[in-house]
This record gives structure tokens, C-alpha cells and sequence, in this order.
């Protein structure tokens, strides 16, 4: 069977001009030509695009347009380093982007990031300046949420950076001072402006080199291939094993957690089972300043991501890793072999919540993964199906599936877990170029619940989530609780690779020009409605912590409409007409809840609030601050319940007492008992068990 994965999804927020679509840090297989390479890959993708997408789009000015806007707008998107005229310079690529693409070639990424990097160089003197001496906070000055335009001359320059570097160095302030109220305003300046230079350097040091035009080749093509449709995405070799191992729950490596503290990283826990451990040699808050690369050399570490260097971590299993590591002041050097590293901290979890005298089954699942190189590999069907199974030991009056925050992931996956709940039927269908087809659940042989069940959504639930939500909602099957609506991501992608197999008699390389996860089709509700920008809208509406900010598909520019297909055949639930009452009197608790009140008001506050102007004097700077933080501390205060309202929880089983995973245990299980959205779900469970 082939494998569909709907692509999952991640929020990211810039203070410093960083790359579109969220990518690690990407690095290429080594070519004679880096040139000739990222030729190749731009053929590649198109060739993929053109032939297998669902729906491309024409390669005309209008697409030649909008890439050469949203690629220098992503290169620069606090407007501090192209001027006016290096745009007008550029404006004559603006129609022709469309026939390199065709061509292919790459004369607008040359030259313009050629020009981002001479600017950098000439920008690096000047910010190091502005910080080089106390900064002027008394008079009035502001700095608008969004930039419109790039500065004209080296005066509007020197603005824009000097309003910048204010607005960094007044959040770093504010940070310092929280930490060490005793300091005084002098210190904390100066603290804060340290800070963000060594922040600021050690960007565009590591943006200057190849490294650096890797990253934004990376950026050039998912700007390229978002703009057919926002997830259809381009990931370069690296980019590519780090996705893969989030799918899998496993990868190469040594075994260690890691942490970044002011541009240090650091261990913050070593694995059971990995080389580190079994060395003995690393334990938490050793500070790593250096790793070699792939060429043996050693690669400082200060001020580069922890996703960053986790990429260096990880290899092929059975190479050695060298680090230099500093303990107290002591450097020495350690050599690690890698190996198969099981990741468990995104895994499904389950636990047993104790409300008004009644026991529920609660399962907590992260995303839709699936282990696609080993039929033994890590599946969330397989890992909910035991957590039901062991749910059902303690006799639950029902079950929670909280699917917040669940971004997606492998189609199979739901139709398998759908089997736990349903009898038989589909669970989806898809529209293709050539076809239309359904997706029917996969049924377990000693496997199988039938009491009351509601699943948990949220803005962010996405893809997967969403197809299984709304099948358990078409079925009547469970409630669907949560935000006004879920993402709203109705499209399914495959995941391609690309490259070259080499010879080893010949002595040819293998090359890999990374891979493409393309958009086959769209998926739909077994209704025929989509879910396309539309999501899942609860049985029960609670209002969402992240509806203020929060990222939905309808925010992607190239998003796509949503539209229908006829119904599948499918049988209601049998029970399904009991569930009416119970969604009646949840409602109702819902609107009593002085708690949702204040989650309302705040957000309302929050959403009028969040294009504001902000201020750079720094009294009116902490005034609006310190304004915002106590309606978020308010926010986050109304979403936790206190008092005899704190539910019960314990997990089925218990890690090792003093073990740092008993840790992790009890700060989830404290979290699950304060959080007014599971306790609703809970009482409309116990409702659904009357």
C-alpha cells in the first residue's frame, strides 16, 4: 500500500530576518559544483511539479511575481538589509522568474542573495556600533508590528536598525530584570545589549558562509513550490532525515537531550540506552562547545539552534562522533558511536482522570506517526490500541482522545485507529487526478471499544486529526470538543525522493538532491464535505487559548478553496441519537463556566491588541508590556482550575521512582488534573455513561 502523509504542521515566530516554511538548518551531498547542483534540484522539483501535482498552476508573470515578492520579503522581513534600489535592481527579474523555472536556472537567487550577503557584511559594523553604547530610551519613539518598505538611504538605514535593536534590547531587558530584580535599569541595558549583539553576530556569521546559501537555496525553492499550494514542500538531505525521524520516532545517534542557554548548548538529559549513557562520560548541563563534521573538523557549536546541532548529532549507524566538551572549566574531548535512538517524548500516553467519584480513560496523542522502515516500527494505531485495551482493564465510565496540538501525519494510521471505535465503513475519500477513491478502517481482531467517547480538537488540529475527527463526528460515534474550528487542511501529499544512485566500482557517488512532499489530491469528509479551510467544527465549542494567534490554512495566501464530492455509503452509529442531551447539557456548562468567560475576555483583548505600535520609550515600552503579560498570565490562570475543583490522575505505569522520566510523569499528570478543557470532556463523558 502506498504511503499518504498528511504534512504536519508547525507555528514559527521571527524576531531576526530568518527562512520561510520553517526549515532546519539544510546542507546538501557534497557535488564537484554547487552551482550545477542546486540546477539539478531545481529541475528535479519541477519536473515532479509539473507532472505529478494535483493541481499546478501556470508558470506565468503572475507566478514569476509572486515569487520574487514573497522571496525577498522572506529573506528580509524586518526590512534592515536590501535598500530601495537593490529592489529596483532586482525588479528586472520580477516577470522572469517563471522561465528559469522552466529553463531551469537560477540567475535571481545568484544575485540576489549575492546582494543579501554584501549587505550583511555592511549592516555587521553598523549594529555592532549602535550597541556599543548605552542606549537612549527616554524619548519618544515607536516601531510599527509590521514593516511596509525598505529604507531609502544610509539615514533611513541606520533608523530602521537603531528602532530594531531598541525593541531587542527592550525585551532582553525585560527578561533580565524578571530574573534579577535587584539590577539596576544601567546593568540590565547593558546585559541586554551584550546579548543581543552575540545573538545578532552569531546569526549572520553562520548566514554569511555556504552554510548560509544553502539555507536560502532551501528557502528559494519551498518559496517556489508554496506558492502551487502551502504544502507542497522542498526538503534538502538533512531536513529530509530530521522529518523522517520525527515520522518514525527513531533515529541514529548517541543518546542525549540537549538545551540551548544563551547561545551555549548544553546536555539537558542523557537517554537511557545510548552511547552516551553507556560511556558514562556526559551528563546534564555538560556544556558542548564543539562537534566534527562530516569532514572531521571541529565545528563551533555557540549560537546555532538545538535543532541545529541535533542535525550534527545524528548519522548513520555505527559512526563515531566527535565532541569537545567543557565541565566546570575542564575541556576534553569525547568520541561516541552511533546507534538506534528511540524517541518516545511524542509518543501516545494515557492515564486515568478521577472527576465527581468516576474514573476516565484519557489518551493523549501527539501526531499521526508511523515507523515506514520496519513493520515492527512505532505506530500510534498500535500504541491507542493498547492504551484502549488497558483503559477497558480499569473499567473507565469512557474515553478522551485529545488530538490538541495533533498536526497530522499518516493516513493509514487513522484508518486503523478508526477501526478501534467503529465497526466497519470508510473513514474518508479522496479526489486524485485520475480517480476517486475511499479510505475504509482497518479492523483489529481482539481489539475494540464501544462506550462513550470524545475526542479533543483545537486550531492547530490539522490534517489527519481532522479526517479522523470528522469521521467520528459523521458517524455519531463521539463528541467533538474544542476551539470554533480545527486547521482546516484538506489535502493529502506523498513524499518523493530525488537524486542519483551512484557506482561503487566506478567510483561514482551516490547524490541526493533531497525530497518533495507533493500534493496528490484532496480529501474528504465521508459526508463529501471538505475540510478545507472549513475544519472541524465541535459539537461543543470551548473557546481556544490560541484563537488570537493562532495559524489556521486560511492565513496561506495560496490556500486553496474548498469544494465537494458525492457521499459515501455509511451507516450511523447505532447509538449515535443518544448523544444530543449530552452535547445539550455540555453547552450549557460551557456558557455557566466563569472560567470560559475570562478565556473570552482576554482573548478579545489579545486579538484587539495585536497589531499595536510599540512604543520605545521605556517606561511606556514596560507599561504596555507588563499590560499584555498579566492579560496571558489572566489567559493561561482562567484555562487551569484551582481547589477542589483539581481533578485525580495517575498513568497505568509508573516509571522508576527518582528516574527523570518518573519526573516527566508527574509535571504531565499535574498538568492533566488543573485543565478546565479535559474536565469539561469529562463531564460530558460521564454524561454519554448515564
Amino acid at each position: 500500500m502506498r504511503q499518504i502523509f498528511f504534512r504536519q504542521l508547525k507555528a514559527f515566530h521571527h524576531t531576526v530576518p530568518v527562512l520561510a516554511a520553517g526549515l532546519l538548518c539544510a546542507s546538501f551531498a557534497t557535488a564537484p559544483d554547487k552551482e550545477t547542483h542546486r540546477v539539478n534540484t531545481l529541475r528535479q522539483v519541477m519536473k515532479r511539479i509539473t507532472t505529478e501535482h494535483f493541481q499546478p498552476k501556470a508558470l506565468d508573470d503572475n507566478f514569476s511575481s509572486s515569487i520574487w515578492t514573497k522571496y525577498l520579503q522572506n529573506q528580509d522581513p524586518n526590512k534592515l538589509l536590501f535598500r530601495q534600489q537593490d529592489i529596483a535592481l532586482l525588479r528586472s527579474w520580477e516577470k522572469q522568474i517563471d522561465d528559469e523555472l522552466k529553463a531551469p536556472s537560477l540567475g535571481f537567487f545568484r544575485q540576489a542573495d549575492s546582494l543579501l550577503v554584501i549587505r550583511i557584511k555592511e549592516m555587521m559594523p553598523l549594529y555592532r556600533g549602535l550597541l556599543a553604547k548605552p542606549m537612549d530610551f527616554s524619548r519618544k519613539d515607536s516601531i510599527a508590528a509590521t514593516i511596509e518598505h525598505w529604507p531609502g538611504g544610509e539615514k533611513a538605514c541606520k533608523l530602521a536598525w537603531e528602532r530594531y535593536l531598541k525593541l531587542q534590547v527592550l525585551q532582553k531587558m525585560r527578561e533580565i530584570q524578571a530574573e534579577k530584580p535587584a539590577l539596576s535599569m544601567a546593568a540590565a541595558e547593558k546585559e541586554a545589549r551584550a546579548k543581543v549583539l552575540f545573538r545578532q553576530d552569531v546569526f549572520y556569521n553562520n548566514y554569511v558562509g555556504e552554510s548560509g546559501t544553502d539555507l536560502r537555496f532551501s528557502s528559494f525553492m519551498n518559496t517556489v513550490v508554496m506558492e502551487i499550494d502551502p504544502h507542497t514542500n522542498f526538503y534538502a538531505p538533512a531536513d529530509e532525515r530530521e522529518r523522517d525521524a520525527r515520522m518514525s520516532h527513531r533515529y541514529f545517534g548517541v543518546g542525549l537531550e540537549l538545551s540551548a542557554d544563551e547561545g551555549d548548548i548544553r546536555v539537558k538529559r542523557v537517554l537511557p540506552g545510548g552511547s552516551a549513557e553507556r560511556s558514562g562520560l556526559l551528563q546534564a548541563n555538560d556544556h558542548i562547545l564543539s562537534l566534527a563534521d562530516a569532514g572531521g573538523k571541529m565545528k563551533p557549536l555557540a549560537g546555532l539552534s538545538v535543532s541545529q546541532v541535533s542535525q550534527m548529532v545524528r548519522g548513520d549507524s555505527g559512526s563515531v562522533l566527535r565532541m569537545l566538551v567543557s565541565r566546570a572549566g575542564r575541556e576534553s574531548e569525547i568520541s561516541l558511536t552511533r546507534g538506534v535512538i528511540l524517541d518516545n517524548s511524542n509518543a501516545a500516553k494515557s492515564a486515568v482522570i478521577e472527576r465527581n467519584g468516576k474514573n476516565y480513560g484519557y489518551i493523549k496523542l501527539p501526531d499521526f506517526y508511523k515507523d515506514l522502515s520496519r513493520p515492527d516500527g512505532a505506530q500510534c494505531a498500535m500504541d491507542v490500541a493498547k492504551a484502549v485495551l488497558a483503559l477497558k482493564k480499569e473499567n473507565v465510565a469512557g474515553i478522551i482522545i485529545d488530538l490538541r496540538g495533533n498536526g497530522g501525519g499518516s493516513l493509514e494510521e487513522v484508518q486503523k485507529m478508526a477501526g478501534i471505535f467503529l465497526p466497519a465503513g470508510p473513514v474518508s475519500q479522496g479526489r486524485f487526478k485520475d480517480k476517486t477513491t475511499r479510505f475504509d478502517m482497518m479492523q483489529w481482531k481482539d481489539v475494540s471499544y464501544d462506550g462513550p467517547l470524545t475526542v479533543m480538537v483545537d486550531e492547530s488540529s490539522a490534517s489527519a486529526s481532522e479526517m479522523f475527527a470528522g469521521a467520528m463526528q459523521d458517524y455519531g460515534r463521539a463528541v467533538i470538543v474544542g476551539s470554533p474550528s480545527s486547521y482546516g487542511k484538506g489535502t493529502m501529499q506523498e513524499t518523493r525522493a530525488m537524486g542519483k544512485m551512484g557506482n561503487k566500482q566506478l567510483g561514482t557517488p551516490n547524490i541526493s538532491y533531497g525530497s518533495l512532499a507533493i500534493t496528490l489530491g484532496r480529501f474528504y469528509r465521508i459526508t463529501g464535505a471538505s475540510t478545507q479551510l472549513n475544519g472541524v467544527t465541535p459539537d461543543v465549542v470551548f473557546p481556544g487559548k490560541g484563537e488570537w494567534n493562532g495559524f489556521r490554512e486560511r492565513n496561506y495566501p495560496t490556500a486553496w478553496e474548498p469544494d465537494t464530492m458525492a457521499a459515501a455509503y455509511f451507516e450511523r452509529w447505532e447509538h449515535a441519537g443518544t448523544l444530543t442531551a449530552p452535547i445539550a447539557a455540555a453547552k450549557a456548562r460551557v456558557a455557566q463556566d466563569t472560567g470560559f468567560a475570562a478565556i473570552g475576555e482576554a482573548l478579545r483583548w489579545l486579538k484587539a491588541h495585536e497589531k499595536d505600535v510599540r512604543s520605545l520609550s521605556f517606561k511606556e515600552f514596560q507599561r504596555a508590556a507588563a499590560e499584555k503579560a498579566a492579560v496571558e498570565q489572566r489567559l493561561e490562570a482562567a484555562a487551569r482550575m484551582t481547589g477542589g475543583a483539581v481533578m485525580g490522575a495517575r498513568v497505568l505505569v509508573s516509571a522508576a521512582p527518582g528516574s527523570p522520566e518518573a519526573d516527566r510523569q508527574q509535571e504531565w499528570l499535574k498538568t492533566l488534573r488543573t485543565d478546565r478543557y479535559i474536565a469539561h470532556s469529562a463531564d460530558l463523558v460521564g454524561d454519554m455513561a448515564h
